[in-house]
């Protein structure tokens, strides 16, 4: 039997609309990535949205990490707290 590790990652953040030179760019790197996923990266209907993260939370009892237990960057380093 083949035993299965669930991780959660969640995310705290900022989003906002690409730019339109953001959007073609990063249109065209999407289709280079994932040739077969090309209509829907090439459908203005789809936004494309650039996030910023500012905090990481993590879930992975197995591996200790509790919910709400978080993963910042400090300075260069990233921690949990």
């Amino acid at each position: 039997m083949a035993q299965t590790q669930l991780s959660l990652l969640q995310a705290m953040g900022t989003a906002r609309l690409a730019t339109p030179a953001e959007d073609e760019r990063a249109r065209e790197a999407l289709q280079r990535a994932a040739p077969e996923c090309g209509r829907h990266f090439a459908n203005p209907d789809y936004p494309v949205v650039l996030v910023h993260v500012s905090e990481i939370t993590f879930v992975d009892r197995n591996a200790g990490i509790v919910p709400r237990q978080h993963l910042i960057l400090d300075g260069e380093e990233w921690r949990f707290i």
